[in-house]
């Protein structure tokens, strides 16, 4: 019979855990007797006890630091303050975890020259942020090739993935800003080329706003080849002098629209209302009225990719994670 811990352990007439602290040198072994010590080495010198190599090499394999590569598109973007929240939260991390991290830059809708499977080889893992269909696409087709890929807010079938309810949340967001039934139209303003993401928070805001209310949103493209404040002021003007809630999956877009309405004189929350998707960290600090919005929760989404990460260095399954969205109340919109 080859001998293993437990095999020790039986003949010993102790449990296992006592076994592998005495083997192993732990400290923990100091709480046990010296008899007890003595038997159990013994026993493994009669039965010539030999750890499986493969157990302690991956024993010492978790106890190093996670090496990490982060491939953002948005590493050095002036208004990302993603980055400065997962930043942040890589760093609350690291006090407790062994970590080394990496950061690469790659362009939107070129991951592909960033992302391989000779790179991957470099890391215990990868993780990927960004949210554009062309990467999207490039990581469906090379799973196999990407076996140590975490995602970041962005959902895959069979990759780790750590992500946010965007359609349930926004969906929420706009049951509640409904119900009031305060405004006369609705409008649901979005990128030209909207993301993955904010096409989730789009559908939402949509699918919520004709199941609760039973209103039909109109859908409005921002024209992407208009400067930002031209475009926004052209959405202003086609309200009609009508009592209109206008909501947008971004936070940004909605600051800058809710300042160049102030700027008009522009009544908020009572002639326009506004809403958005994302929590800006630092914007809401100067935003007045507050933005009605949803917190992603980016932070605590990026530990769990964090985590994600750690079960794929050690070999363990990662399964994906959903980090539920909190609805932020504001002042920009009427709601109950």
């Amino acid at each position: 019979m080859k001998a293993t811990i437990e095999v020790i352990a039986k003949k010993c007439g102790v449990s296992k855990a006592t076994v592998s602290y005495v083997l192993n040198n732990k400290k923990t072994s100091l709480g046990l007797s010296a008899q007890t010590i003595d038997h159990v080495l013994k026993v493994s010198r009669e039965l010539d006890y030999r750890p499986d190599l493969v157990a302690v090499a991956l024993a010492e394999k978790k106890k190093r630091p996670l090496s990490l590569l982060v491939l953002t598109p948005w590493l050095y973007a002036q208004f990302s303050d993603f980055m400065v929240q997962v930043y942040s939260a890589m760093k609350d991390f690291a006090e407790d975890n062994p970590l080394k991290t990496v950061y690469e830059v790659y362009e939107q809708g070129h991951l592909n020259k960033g992302l391989n499977g000779s790179k991957c080889e470099k890391f215990d893992a990868v993780m990927v942020i960004g949210t554009g269909e062309k990467d999207h696409q490039y990581l469906i087709r090379n799973r196999s090739k990407l076996p140590n890929v975490v995602l970041l807010n962005r959902k895959i079938p069979d990759y780790p993935c750590a992500a946010g309810n965007d359609g349930e949340a926004a969906a929420e967001l706009a049951e509640r800003v409904a119900a009031s039934s305060f405004y006369e139209n609705y409008v649901v303003a979005f990128p030209n080329r909207p993301s993955f993401c904010e096409q989730e928070r789009v559908c939402g805001f949509v699918r919520a706003l004709k199941k609760t209310a039973g209103i039909t949103a109109i859908q409005h493209r921002i024209e992407s080849a208009l400067p930002p404040e031209t475009a926004l002021q052209k959405l202003l003007a086609e309200r009609d002098g009508k009592k209109t809630l206008f909501f947008l999956p971004q936070y940004h877009p909605a600051a800058q629209m809710m300042e160049l309405a102030l700027r008009q004189g522009i009544r908020i929350p009572d002639e326009i209302g506004i809403v958005a998707y994302d929590l800006h960290s630092m914007l809401k600090n100067f935003l007045h009225p507050a933005l009605t919005t949803i917190d992603p929760q980016i932070g605590r989404m990026t530990g769990e990719a964090l985590r994600l990460a750690c079960a794929v260095k050690n070999g363990e399954k990662a399964e994906g994670r959903i980090t539920e969205g909190i609805f932020e109340s504001g002042e920009s919109a009427i709601h109950i």
